[in-house]
């Protein structure tokens, strides 16, 4: 935007500059003002997203007592296994949710 008015400023005439009349000025201000105000909403929806996002990991997450021998002992290998990995949650057995497991045998 401010590009386009330079360019008509330059280009304007056989070389002859002009000051840009009044009309054009508050014609500039007033989309200068509506920018501002479309970016200033947006950047509030921005914040207040993160700090909706924010919040949510804030939450203590709850233990997820066993119901099984099997599930518990799923849960102690994850729990030796996350907690050997700097890079993963420390106690994920504790606090992740099994969706399903099968028994295989490994040879």
């Amino acid at each position: 935007m401010g590009d386009e008015w330079g360019r008509n400023y330059r280009a304007n005439g056989n070389g002859d500059q002009q000051q840009p009349n009044q009309d054009e000025l508050d014609k500039r201000m007033e989309d200068l003002k509506r920018v501002a105000n479309e970016t200033q909403q947006r950047i509030k929806r921005v914040a207040n997203k993160a700090s909706d996002y924010w919040q949510q990991a804030q939450m203590a997450p709850t233990p997820r007592p066993a119901v099984s021998v099997e599930e518990q002992r799923i849960r102690q290998l994850a729990n030796m296994w996350s907690n050997e990995n700097w890079r993963l949650a420390k106690d994920l057995g504790t606090y992740m949710e099994i969706v399903s497991w099968s028994v295989d045998e490994i040879w």
